[in-house]
C-alpha cells in the first residue's frame, strides 16, 4: 500500500527538496563534520573505506529522491530501518541521548 500523504504533506517535500538538493553536498560535509566530534560516529567514520561511503551516501541520496519526487517511499524506509538496525547493533543507540543534549532544541 505505501505511505499516504496529504497534499499538503507532498508540497512541503517537494518544497524541501528544491532547497536541499542544490545544496546537499554542502550540507553532508557540514554535517560529518559535526559529527567526527561525537566519538561513536568518529569511530563508525573511520572503519567505513571512503568510496563505499560515497557509494552509500549516492545510494541513499537516489533512494530520498525516488520516495519524496517519485512516491516511492518503501525502498527508502526499509533502507532506513536497516540502517538503525546497523547502527544500534553498532552500539549507537545512545546517539538520541547524545544529540539531545548537544542540540537540545532539535528534538
Amino acid at each position: 500500500m505505501g505511505l499516504q500523504l496529504t497534499y499538503e504533506e507532498k508540497h512541503a517535500l517537494s518544497t524541501f527538496w528544491e532547497f536541499y538538493e542544490p545544496r546537499r553536498a554542502s550540507i553532508r560535509e557540514r554535517t560529518l563534520a559535526r559529527v567526527t566530534r561525537w566519538p561513536q560516529w568518529r569511530t563508525v567514520l573511520e572503519r567505513t573505506d571512503p568510496d563505499q561511503r560515497a557509494r552509500e551516501d549516492e545510494h541513499s541520496h537516489q533512494l530520498q529522491s525516488s520516495a519524496i519526487v517519485d512516491g516511492r517511499w518503501e525502498p527508502f524506509l526499509e533502507s532506513l530501518r536497516a540502517q538503525g538496525e546497523h547502527y544500534a547493533m553498532a552500539g549507537m543507540s545512545g546517539m538520541r541521548l547524545q544529540f539531545r543534549s548537544t542540540y537540545p532544541s532539535a528534538i
